[in-house]
């Protein structure tokens, strides 16, 4: 494990960190059951113990994972220009959820249309994808753009 990506991976490495650092690990997260949004300042020993896991397997594992993710060669997002990762958002994740998501947008919609005068956040809601793209990356690329 000589690449610079693999520096840290201590236990007492905060489980939001493992995530934030080497996005592959989610995925064992996930699994695990261990929670690294709302938890996320918790070590990754204090994690195991409340989960009833054994701290070595689950570092071992999250060990292997990110060394067999190494391979891939992923951009380190933690350091990448901005404009980079607003692009990244915008291809990977944006068009993960308006091909996976539409049965949801169109009920979102629907929900909107007659709920809206009610629930001012849901038009909000609807909104926030497209304002990203249309203004907030936009403007992020202009301000940052190398």
């Amino acid at each position: 494990m000589s690449d610079s990506r693999n520096a840290n991976l201590q236990a007492d490495v905060l489980v939001g960190t493992w995530v934030a650092q080497y996005p592959e690990t989610a995925a064992v997260f996930d699994m695990l059951q261990i929670d690294y949004c709302c938890d996320g300042e918790k070590p990754l020993e204090d994690a195991c113990w409340a989960n009833g896991l054994e701290v070595l397997r689950v570092h071992s594992l999250l060990k292997h994972t990110v060394a067999e993710a190494g391979n891939n060669a992923q951009p380190d997002w933690m350091h990448a220009p901005l404009t980079q990762l607003c692009d990244h958002i915008e291809q990977q994740h944006h068009a993960l959820l308006k091909d996976s998501l539409q049965l949801l947008s169109d009920l979102m919609a629907e929900v909107v249309d007659l709920h809206s005068d009610d629930h001012k956040e849901l038009r909000d809601v609807r909104q926030h994808v497209p304002k990203e793209e249309s203004i907030l990356f936009p403007r992020l690329k202009e301000a940052f753009d190398d």
